[in-house]
């Protein structure tokens, strides 16, 4: 803020105003020449929230894509090879499995074919292995079908993935 007056010829004086403060401790407060004990309740605030890891695993999830779409297009191949996979398991009636005997067949399905049964896993999978996961899941079930085993467990247990050959 200028302020010109007849005995000065030029002075100037520091405004801070405070639009926004996540703390609500100085909201809206204009502070001239400001100093540390006018902003010290907002680091005392920080001070007092918790703390964690700031450095972990990079995680692609949340990156902006840039000039270079190749993330975001295989994102998109990974999501669609996913619901393939889901849209299967809905063909053969395992979709929604309710009896404790389709859980127990649908989860052994799952280990066999993609090595794990996190989902989360599954997911962040190369949109080319799911590709072929899926070709895979897709021959069991015409097997399943085929031979209708009288054990399905034992025969998944022992089914050899074309894939592994």
């Amino acid at each position: 803020m200028y302020n010109q007056s007849p005995q000065d010829n030029f002075r100037i004086t520091n405004v801070a105003y405070i639009l926004k403060d996540r703390s609500d401790t100085i909201n809206g407060k204009v502070f001239t020449s400001p100093k540390y004990s006018n902003f010290k309740p907002v680091i005392n605030f920080i001070k007092g929230l918790p703390t964690g890891d700031v450095a972990g695993e990079s995680d692609l999830d949340n990156f902006a894509p840039g000039d270079d779409f190749s993330y975001l297009r295989e994102k998109t191949k990974r999501q669609i090879q996913v619901e393939l996979i889901e849209g299967e398991f809905d063909l053969n009636g395992l979709g929604d499995a309710r009896s404790k005997a389709d859980k127990a067949l649908k989860v052994a399905i799952i280990q066999k074919i993609f090595g794990t049964t996190s989902k989360t896993e599954i997911e962040k999978m190369d949109s080319k292995i799911l590709e072929v996961t899926r070709k895979d899941l897709i021959a069991l079930f015409a097997n399943l079908k085929e031979h209708q085993p009288e054990d399905p467990l034992t025969y998944i247990s022992e089914y050899k993935l074309k894939s592994a050959a």
